[in-house]
């Protein structure tokens, strides 16, 4: 039996999955593969219902649980960090920054970027995951 998967989606009932299959130990731990039929308990399930509350409406902006905190890098040698919206920041030429936006009951690859109105698209410099958090690889600006 291996580890139950990631949900399928963030909302609206979505699965877990796993592998079951049945073997046999043979000597010195040596395992091989056998039919269902020569196991001799009940299969365990191989999926799982998770993430069952619906989903905010498409149209509705979800609630978003920003900071309003302020991050100065002390670490020159640290140059990954990672931020939630809503603060402001002061880091090192070249840090790559990642911004997460924190909401509940969304689905996080419908959030959007943008920067003075301006929206983000993927690029060299920015990438956006599937999670919906923005990367900027290298920071420029001083």
């Amino acid at each position: 039996v291996s580890e139950w998967s990631k949900c399928s989606k963030p909302c609206g009932g979505g699965l877990k999955e796993r592998r079951v299959e049945c073997k046999q130990i043979m000597a010195q731990e040596h395992k091989v593969e056998r039919p269902a039929s020569m196991c001799p308990s009940n299969k365990p399930p191989d999926k799982k219902p998770c993430n069952s509350k619906a989903c905010a409406p498409e149209d509705q902006k979800p609630p978003i649980a920003g900071t309003n905190s302020t991050f100065i890098q002390h670490d020159p040698k640290k140059n990954k960090i990672t931020l939630k919206i809503g603060g402001a920041a002061t880091v090192f030429f070249g840090t790559q920054i990642k911004i997460k936006c924190p909401v509940k009951r969304f689905n996080r690859t419908k959030i959007r970027w943008a920067k003075d109105q301006t929206p983000l698209l993927k690029s060299k410099k920015i990438k956006i995951s599937k999670k919906g958090a923005l990367r900027i690889l290298d920071v420029t600006f001083r």
